[in-house]
């Protein structure tokens, strides 16, 4: 079967689990697209305070881009989801990552789920299809409409429609 979520962090959620359970995942665009070597180079740069990579090179200590990520809204996804996915898995992200080594495949044959965000999903089909549990349901959608105004009823609403194209692309092919 395949799971497809609307972010990367709920992928890289659902890829620890399934390794955890030793099933043999396969991510479909390829494993590269999912942000893994940056946790990894996070989690080293929080570790070490050393980093070869350029991005991670601008800061003086991880600290340093926590802070950032707090007070900016131009932080970039990936370094929010690399931040989170350290903050949350910690001391194990090491464990986490060999086990993820050991079960990763481009085998087709062998492959137990198949690993997948909307935007890698589009214009594929799929036989069995979980849809993940990060796409906005129909509460919310009627709480985002009650509660805009005016003032700030763009952003909002601007937020709210990429969530359901994303769910309409999601669910089309199905």
């Amino acid at each position: 079967y395949t799971i497809i979520s609307r972010t990367n962090k709920n992928i890289i959620k659902n890829a620890f689990e399934l390794c955890e359970e030793k099933k043999y995942i396969n991510f479909i665009g390829g494993i590269e697209k999912y942000g893994f070597h940056f946790i990894e180079d996070m989690y080293n740069f929080k570790i070490s305070g050393k980093t070869n990579n350029p991005y991670l090179a601008n800061y003086r200590e991880y600290g340093e881009i926590k802070a950032h990520m707090e007070i900016s809204n131009e932080i970039n996804s990936a370094i929010k989801t690399a931040v989170e996915v350290v903050e949350t898995y910690n001391s194990e992200i090491r464990s986490l990552m060999k086990n993820l080594k050991q079960f990763t495949t481009d085998k087709k044959d062998i492959t137990q789920v198949f690993l997948t965000n909307v935007h890698q999903a589009k214009g594929l089909e799929f036989d069995n299809l979980k849809i993940d549990n990060d796409f906005i349901e129909y509460q919310n959608f009627i709480k985002y409409r009650a509660l805009a105004n005016p003032n700030e009823a763009e952003e909002q609403l601007t937020q709210l429609e990429e969530k359901i194209n994303s769910a309409y692309v999601v669910i089309i092919p199905a």
